[in-house]
């Protein structure tokens, strides 16, 4: 008896649920050649994986230093390289020697490089280290003061 309704169309958010599914599922893809992190064994690195260089200083007195690369999305046909070194997924880097310090303008670069195997495209992150030739050693703890109580004996015994 009633006319049939027209056909309800989908609801904003059943809209925007697609559409972010499929972002996501792009997104996701285009992260494989990124690091989702990037640790550094001295010193603090803020990092973010669309930001490909960063300025890291660290205490005067460091020799060497590693890193430990974090894939955004581990794949097999992804490797690693750190300064032309193989390193695996989550894993410390050979040690980087810190370049000798003589100013202020000597500079450890190091180059963290994602690749594919079949060397279809590649991302580079590039690490400039910089010794602070203004920060002190730590202060070493000098020996705690203990006073000296010398025995001496007097008519009531000893004080």
């Amino acid at each position: 008896p009633y006319p049939p309704w027209p056909p309800v169309p989908p609801s904003i958010s059943e809209l925007v649920i697609q559409n972010l599914d499929d972002i996501d599922a792009k997104f996701i893809q285009d992260r494989s050649m990124q690091l989702r992190m990037l640790n550094i064994s001295v010193g603090e690195l803020n990092f973010h994986p669309d930001t490909l260089s960063y300025h890291v200083v660290v205490p005067s007195e460091t020799i060497s230093l590693s890193l430990i690369p974090q894939l955004w999305k581990p794949d097999p046909s992804s490797q690693i390289q750190i300064n032309g070194n193989k390193v695996r997924n989550g894993e410390r880097s050979p040690l980087v020697k810190m370049k000798e310090m003589t100013d202020a303008t000597d500079i450890t670069d190091v180059a963290v490089v994602i690749s594919r195997v079949d060397k279809t495209g590649t991302t580079t992150y590039n690490v400039s280290i910089r010794r602070n030739m203004f920060h002190p050693p730590p202060p070493s703890s000098p020996a705690p003061l203990i006073p000296r109580v010398k025995n001496r004996k007097s008519k009531r015994g000893l004080f």
